[in-house]
């Protein structure tokens, strides 16, 4: 297997699938009666331990303070997003299976920045990424109607 399709995969199809996952159990966790508080603590303290583990059986321990602050504000952008999904679920009794393809809109703002922060429209095929992108907006449209 190529070193590309096997990025795809586990850069790409397993996180789709694990995020899928998350969703339904973000949606159990916002369902029951326990407040956004103690959601996002018991969240962050099983990233915790997930992050020790990592942390003791990966060989790259560099701990670079600069870089840092780019994971802390990814962190934080992360548990503010996770907070309104929970809050959306929890007090506006959203169904997960209609916020899920809205918030995972998030491909648009990422593959715009992608493209201007960091120059990637140089190794992507624009015609095709733009098509890809215009079909994402479009089922991102129909679902905010399907309830």
């Amino acid at each position: 297997m190529s070193t590309h399709v096997t990025g795809l995969l586990l850069g790409g199809v397993c996180p789709a699938i694990l995020l899928g996952v998350y969703a339904v159990l973000l949606k159990a966790g916002s369902k029951a009666s326990l407040g956004l508080g103690p959601f996002l603590f018991l969240l962050g303290t099983s990233i915790l331990a997930a992050s020790g583990i990592a942390f003791a059986v990966s060989p790259g321990r560099s701990f670079d303070l600069g870089a840092g602050k780019y994971v802390v504000l990814a962190g934080l952008t992360w548990a503010a997003s996770t907070a309104l999904i929970s809050y959306a679920i929890s007090r506006h009794d959203m169904a997960i299976s209609q916020l899920t393809p809205i918030f995972n809109t998030n491909t648009l703002v990422a593959v715009v920045l992608g493209l201007l922060i960091f120059a990637e429209w140089r190794d992507v095929h624009l015609v095709k990424l733009l098509s890809g992108t215009a079909l994402i907006m479009l089922g991102g449209w129909l679902v905010s109607f399907a309830r």
